[in-house]
């Protein structure tokens, strides 16, 4: 059998050349997402293969490199594959000199530079058609297999094989025929026997997959989604129903043991490449694609399962980064991560300080929200400091359970000491290291520490049970619900263990970023006073620092006496619980669910409940972002809808819009997406010559406007203006060179003073002008008008004198100085095409009385 790391042995004089297979697709599998546009399965001749259409294309998993292309088509359509075809590897034309074939295969080298910097390389087929069952299908390319093997760059680029015949193009004296009109060659098949395949396994497995459960909304997950660890409860009490929802995770971590949901998925493999990962996703869900997903990831294969949703069925992705694995750490890639945070729709950040350092680096707008809590498990009141003296009067229920938790700590040696003057701790502790300071930290301090572990079973600390008591940490079953907040509120402190940032731990990315989902539900549920062990950065101790909810300590014994000292005193006690339930009813869970699904249909967060519960510190640093302009506004407008947009959240609302300078109207269409109910005063001197369905697509929105054909000036009457072939740099005032196609045009030329009594305009009003270094004269034929009814004006102004008329842009800031106005907002205009030098920009100027109004509200 021959080996699949070797050529043919047509090729056997190229072999020096060739170091190894690195890549071979056979298609033998019903489905491959590698294979776009291919028909279904079929054999002939005892060979398996697909027809590809006429144009298809190939998604190769390599990294950039030399490499040796081979396509072995059966002989299906003669073995000197003597039929019109072209090869495109990514964007480069194989060159028909380059191609050899013989045997029914098609050979050709690809060099470094022809290749993408990802992981992906795509190889395109383009043939001449045979037309198969009287045009039911249009058949390509017979593909049976390809095989890419690494080539020695040296001589990459060398001939493939002296036995092989260059592939010549046909009619090379006729370069400008037709690609399709020449002539082929019966192929091998006989064409009456090439038909739609009979009903086979792939089309079983298709009518299969047309009966699986649909799902509109999918959630990714690394594993699965329980409640032995945090970011599974987190998930549980996020989304509430999983009856219609289909999960996917990257591995098994617990056995299986998952909430039940419509449709589950897990990878085969976690190590899988990305195309690999392409293909199970399509394979899962090409016959009901979900429309949105919420992706929490930890793995990178995470991110590639959510890639693969919004590339093969632009599935909309809510990506909530709950652990950082890549700015801190290198499990991700950083490409990788940042592929997937520009193509979700929604990024969520589960605390401030990961909102900062992922916005920060990867220039994206990202939303917070933190852990939350079950509704129904909040304390409604404040809870008192309950001392040992204090008890309240036991229920049944309570006694049962009191005496189970005794039954269990005689068991595991642990004495009987009250259990209202120690320590709790509930959760996971992800790092060894962190496990060993503590106890160490427990022993030194004579504590001792209650510990309700999620998954005591696992014990992956790979400690006994009477170790750790010997150390003063008894570990018990975990308590879910009621009966773990019952158990809180019998507590005087609970302990978070956390890194010391110092580079010794192996889950420091984690803990200087997220903040453990544990410490909302304790402050939430019992209000009580949170001891954090490690650096004073983590996102633990930062959290409950800004609430004043506790202390954080080094992993030192007397330091955690001290800290529990202080915590038991009365008037702390009492203040911190007063903070924890300030806050308590800002991490409930109620509404949450429909909160993310909005957020993601909008692609921005409907409110900013939790922002509002994190606001930026003096002097933290923090990045502005402004919203995605809606799909319909035309690219070069984004910056203007933005700018528009920044001016109404700064909450100025005009009743009145002067577009001077309207061109077609798109200006104002698109600041009507901002001010629908404003009316709207269109000015143009060359409007009526402007294309007029142009003029009637983005008019015809607008509720409530006028149009005025005249220039606008410091006086009424008629004057000449330079008209430019394509209106848009037409002026008032000859500006040299930059406009040397103009040609002089008299129009009719109005004040803006006179324009406004035309009109009955009153009301507050937004002035925009834009009329090629005219702006001043503009500005002084409406002195009146502006002083009784503008708070707004947006001029565009250029930076240099082009005529000894115009004003500069300083010239201008001091212009609209002397009128009341203060420049608030600017955005880039027009850059030289050639050298990109800025000679434009936008200035926005508000009235100096609705900015000092502003900043005293």
């Amino acid at each position: 059998m021959e080996s699949p790391n070797k050529l043919t042995d047509h090729d056997s004089a190229a072999t020096s050349e060739i170091q190894r297979e690195v890549f071979a697709l056979h298609c033998n599998k019903p489905t491959d997402g590698r294979l776009i546009n291919f028909h279904e399965l079929e054999q002939h001749a005892g060979q398996t293969f697909r027809w590809s259409e006429p144009v298809s294309m190939v998604r190769v998993a390599l990294a950039a490199g030399d490499y040796r292309v081979e396509i072995d088509t059966g002989c299906l359509r003669g073995a000197e594959v003597d039929f019109r075809f072209q090869l495109h590897w990514n964007d480069h034309l194989i060159s028909l000199t380059t191609i050899t074939t013989r045997n029914g295969k098609v050979q050709f080298d690809v060099e470094k530079s022809m290749c993408n910097a990802r992981q992906e390389q795509r190889l395109s087929i383009s043939c001449r058609p045979l037309n198969g069952e009287n045009g039911r299908r249009l058949l390509g390319m017979p593909v049976c297999s390809i095989h890419v093997f690494e080539v020695r760059s040296e001589t990459a680029a060398q001939t493939i094989s002296i036995n092989s015949r260059p592939r010549k193009p046909s009619h090379p004296t006729k370069r400008t025929r037709s690609w399709f009109g020449a002539s082929n060659l019966e192929p091998t098949i006989p064409i009456w026997q090439v038909r739609m395949p009979e009903v086979t396994t792939s089309t079983v497995e298709a009518k299969e997959r047309a009966e699986t459960p649909s799902c509109d909304r999918a959630v990714v997950a690394p594993c699965e989604i329980n409640s032995r660890h945090g970011t599974g409860l987190l998930i549980k009490y996020l989304i509430k129903d999983f009856r219609e929802v289909a999960t996917v995770n990257s591995i098994s971590c617990y056995n299986d043991d998952r909430i039940s949901s419509r449709i589950h998925h897990y990878l085969p493999r976690q190590s899988m490449s990305r195309a690999e990962i392409y293909d199970q996703v399509f394979s899962w869900f090409c016959s009901s694609p979900p429309k949105e997903a919420y992706v929490v990831p930890h793995f990178e294969s995470d991110l590639l399962i959510a890639l693969a949703l919004n590339d093969l069925f632009k599935t909309k992705i809510c990506l909530h980064v709950m652990d950082d694995n890549c700015l801190f750490s290198n499990a991700i890639q950083i490409d990788v991560a940042a592929e997937a945070i520009e193509k979700s729709s929604l990024v969520l950040a589960i605390s401030p300080e990961m909102k900062q350092a992922y916005e920060q680096r990867f220039g994206k707008r990202v939303w917070l929200l933190p852990p939350i809590v079950p509704d129904h498990l909040i304390a409604t009141d404040p809870i008192a400091p309950r001392l040992q003296s204090d008890q309240p009067k036991p229920t049944w229920i309570s006694k049962v359970n009191s005496l189970i938790r005794k039954y269990s700590r005689i068991r595991s040696g642990e004495s009987s000491s009250n259990e209202t003057s120690r320590g709790i701790l509930i959760g996971n502790i992800w790092d060894k290291n962190w496990l060993d300071r503590l106890r160490t930290t427990i022993r030194e301090s004579g504590l001792k520490v209650d510990w309700y572990s999620n998954n005591p079973e696992a014990v992956w600390l790979k400690e006994s049970l009477k170790d750790l008591a010997d150390d003063g940490i008894f570990l018990h079953e975990p308590l879910w619900d009621q009966d773990l907040v019952d158990e809180l509120r019998c507590r005087p402190f609970a302990i978070m263990p956390s890194s010391e940032l110092n580079g010794m731990g192996e889950r420091e990315s984690i803990a200087r970023l997220s903040l453990p989902c544990r410490i909302p539900f304790i402050i939430a549920t019992a209000q009580l006073p949170m001891i954090v062990l490690g650096s004073d950065q983590t996102a633990a101790s930062k959290f409950i620092t800004r609430f004043g909810l506790g202390k954080t300590v080094g992993y030192n014994g007397q330091e955690l006496c001290d800290a529990v000292k202080w915590i038991g005193q009365t008037e702390n006690q009492v203040s911190i619980r007063r903070s924890a339930f300030e806050i308590a009813q800002s991490f409930a869970a109620e509404s949450v669910e429909e909160w993310i699904w909005t957020s993601l249909e909008k692609g921005v967060a409907v409110d900013n409940r939790f922002e509002h519960l994190f606001p930026a510190k003096p002097g933290e640093f923090s990045r502005f972002f402004d919203p995605e302009p809606p799909k319909n506004i035309d690219w070069s407008f984004r910056d203007i809808w933005q700018l528009l947009n920044r001016i109404k959240t700064q909450g100025f609302t005009p009743e009145v819009i002067v577009d001077v300078g309207a061109s077609t109207g798109v200006w104002s269409w698109t600041a009507a997406t901002i001010y629908p109910a404003a009316k709207f005063v269109l000015v143009d001197p060359m409007m009526s010559r402007y294309d007029q369905q142009s003029r009637d697509y983005y008019q015809r929105s607008l509720k409530s406007f006028e149009l005025v054909e005249a220039a606008l000036s410091d006086k009424c009457g008629e004057t000449e203006i330079l008209v430019t072939n394509d209106f848009y740099g037409s002026s008032l005032l000859k500006v040299g060179e930059k406009t040397p196609k103009a040609e002089a045009t008299k129009v009719n030329v109005l004040t803006l003073d006179e324009l406004a009594r035309l009109k009955n305009l009153t009301g507050r009003t937004l002035l925009k002008v834009d009329v090629r270094n005219a702006e001043h004269l503009v500005l002084n034929g409406g002195l009146e008008f502006i002083r009784d009814n503008v708070d707004a004006v947006i001029l565009e102004l250029t930076l240099e004198r082009e005529h000894p008329q115009a004003k500069t842009y300083r010239e201008m800031l001091d212009f609209m100085d002397q009128l009341g106005f203060d420049v608030v907002d600017e955005m880039e205009g027009w850059r030289d095409p050639v050298t990109g030098r800025l000679e434009q920009k936008n200035s926005v100027f508000l009235r100096r009385e609705l900015i000092a109004a502003r900043k005293a509200a």
